[in-house]
Formats: C-alpha cells, sequence, structure tokens
C-alpha cells in the first residue's frame, strides 16, 4: 500500500489523480512515480463514510483521463462496498501448495 499512489487517496479519503506523474510535484520522491505515470483512484467508503478501500486505473504511460473515465470509477465505487460488505463478491485468492 505504502509502495503505491492509493496511499494518497487513503490519507486524504478523497480522489487522486495524476496524468503524468514526471512532471507532479506532489508524488516527487515516490517509490512509483518513474514506473505509474497516470493514476486516478478514488477512496471505496462505506454508507457511514468510514474508509473501506480504493478503487484504481494506472497506466505505466502518461495519459489524460477524460472526465467520463472518471465518472465510470465513481459511479462503480458505492456498488463495490455493497458487494462486498453484502458477500457477493470473494476474491480469488492463491491455493497454497500441498505439504
Amino acid at each position: 500500500m505504502l509502495e503505491s499512489y492509493c496511499v494518497f487517496v487513503r490519507d486524504t479519503a478523497a480522489k487522486f489523480v495524476t496524468e503524468d506523474s514526471l512532471n507532479d510535484a506532489r508524488v516527487d520522491g515516490h517509490a512509483k512515480q518513474q514506473h505509474v505515470q497516470s493514476y486516478c483512484g478514488l477512496p471505496l467508503l462505506t454508507d457511514t463514510g468510514e474508509l473501506f478501500g480504493t478503487v484504481c486505473h494506472f497506466d505505466f504511460d502518461a495519459i489524460p483521463f477524460a472526465p467520463s473515465e472518471v465518472m465510470v470509477l465513481e459511479d462503480i465505487a458505492p456498488h463495490l462496498v455493497a458487494a462486498v460488505l453484502a458477500g457477493d463478491w470473494k476474491p480469488v485468492l492463491p491455493v497454497a501448495p500441498a505439504a
């Protein structure tokens, strides 16, 4: 988590967008600045406003985000929280090899 831009979303519980990390002073010195050059992340908040996690889109190249692309993340964020809390979605976890 600390080596991703999600830390900016977590710390502010707000949307964080960088379209060109190499020219964005907000991420100067960040571990992923040279690798993840564009990022759009939003907080996943419960009904009570508690930070549940983040959802993001990123690219290794500097690309602009269209407002409609950001809106897609904004639209799906509450549905992701609801699905996870309802138990409708379960992550696929790797299976440990037999001993």
